[in-house]
């Protein structure tokens, strides 16, 4: 029984040791204070180890579960157990030495149990155990030291990865500064292009109003020279119509016999269409042009058609203004055909 107790101590020990991070242990490095005690499970036996030391960190307590804090006073041991299971666990002095209590309230229930320190086998264990702690901590820290050089390969590789990384992006965020650096200069060439081709376009609008307007005033100046010319050859024209009738009236005026009803002013003013020949002949008989001819009218036309036959020739027509053929329009009133 005795030796089975000293195992399962020794196994708890070793096992807290695996912890380790240093590379070489010595026993120096094992200069801490042990607590040992064989607590009763609820068969009243004395088989459930709680081993208590100090480490540099702080109180260590072996044979709980769980994450825990642990606090050394004047009565004993205190263990606080944290979430999930939390709860509190007294381990305190008896007054009947070496027995000490064990009294737990939390989570998990409540319940009291009886402890019996054992600081002669904890001195025998450190003795009989140490060299084998020694051993074990240093193949695990070994061991722990390949797996930290493979760890540190890995950080090395992640380091070279992050570092391949950020020169890419280092490159691409360059690359898209040039990118934007190049875009701004197309846009200021491309600005100052669309700048120049509108001056240039408002030159050209500029000649094209110039020209056009120049057009406009030329063709201007020869419409008003057509409207000259063609006034001009109107009064002209109008002119030597006049003085044709007024040749014509004239003569015809000597055999121009009044009809019945000129003294009363029944008659219109007529219109007479005539033509002569270069001898000044009438090449056809006079044509009655007066629109909506009355009675009264037609008579005065058909008296002064008479006159002007028995009149021909007209040979005082001066072939300057008369062409020969050319039809002639007369205006004239018989009221004032009087001899």
């Amino acid at each position: 029984m005795q030796a089975s107790k000293v195992l399962s101590i020794a196994i708890s020990l070793i096992m807290s040791f695996s912890s380790l991070k240093a590379d070489t242990l010595s026993i120096e490095d094992l200069n801490w204070s042990f607590t040992t005690f064989l607590c009763e499970d609820e068969n009243k036996v004395a088989n459930t180890p709680l081993v208590f030391y100090e480490s540099k960190s702080g109180w260590e307590v072996m044979g709980v579960g769980g994450d825990y804090e642990v606090t050394v006073n004047k009565n004993g041991f205190m263990i606080k157990f944290l979430p999930p299971n939390e709860g509190i666990a007294l381990l305190s002095d008896d007054a009947q030495y070496p027995l000490w209590k064990y009294e737990y309230l939390g989570d998990l229930g409540s319940f009291e149990t009886v402890c019996n320190r054992q600081d002669q086998l904890t001195d025998v264990l450190i003795k009989a155990i140490t060299p084998k702690i020694v051993e074990y901590a240093n193949s695990i820290s070994l061991l722990e030291y390949k797996e930290l050089i493979t760890a540190n390969d890995k950080i090395k590789s992640l380091e070279i990865d992050l570092t391949k990384s950020y020169l890419e992006f280092e490159s691409k965020n360059v690359a898209s500064e040039n990118a934007a650096i190049r875009h701004k200069e197309e846009m200021a060439i491309a600005a100052e292009r669309h700048k120049k081709e509108l001056a240039m376009a408002n030159e050209r609008h500029k000649e094209e109003m110039a020209i056009a307007a120049e057009r406009h005033k030329k063709e201007l100046a020869m419409a008003n020279e057509r409207h000259k010319k063609e006034l001009s050859e109107s009064i002209i024209e109008s002119y030597k119509n006049n003085q044709i009738a007024n040749i014509v009236i004239d003569k015809m005026k000597r055999c121009w016999i009044p009809h019945v009803g000129v003294e009363n002013g029944l008659t219109n003013v007529m219109n007479l269409g005539l033509k002569f020949d270069i001898d000044g002949k009438l090449v056809e008989s006079p044509v009655n042009l007066t629109p909506n001819s009355e009675i009264g009218s037609l008579q005065a036309f058909e008296s002064v058609r008479r006159a002007i036959i028995r009149c021909s020739p007209y040979n005082e027509l001066d072939p300057d203004i008369y062409q020969a053929g050319q039809e002639i329009t007369i205006k004239f009133d018989p009221r004032n055909l009087g001899r």
